[in-house]
């Protein structure tokens, strides 16, 4: 998990994502994989009044195999989701 900034804003809204450093022979799919895969998905389990948006799926790279032909990425990709923080957030002190 990757984050825009290092802290979060009542009633505003933050970036934040998966970062996958995929090693070289793999691949992940995009949402729409093609002919085979399946694509990501992310569960969340946030605080209460927390809200995930949908993922911003970057554009994918053809990946072809033998007869089909796939959709995903290879190497390092970001899935980035807007987090939606609620007006009543109030960070924690340490």
């Amino acid at each position: 998990m990757v984050a825009e900034s290092n802290s979060l804003q009542a009633g505003q809204s933050a970036w934040v994502g998966v970062l996958f450093d995929i090693e070289k022979g793999w691949h992940i799919y995009w949402v729409n994989p093609g002919d085979a895969g399946e694509a990501p998905k992310i569960q969340w389990h946030l605080p209460a009044g927390f809200q995930a948006g949908e993922i911003r799926w970057p554009a994918p790279e053809r990946l072809p195999a033998s007869t089909v032909i796939d959709y995903g990425y290879e190497g390092k990709v970001l899935l980035p989701v807007s987090l939606r923080v609620p007006a009543s957030y109030a960070p924690r002190t340490r």
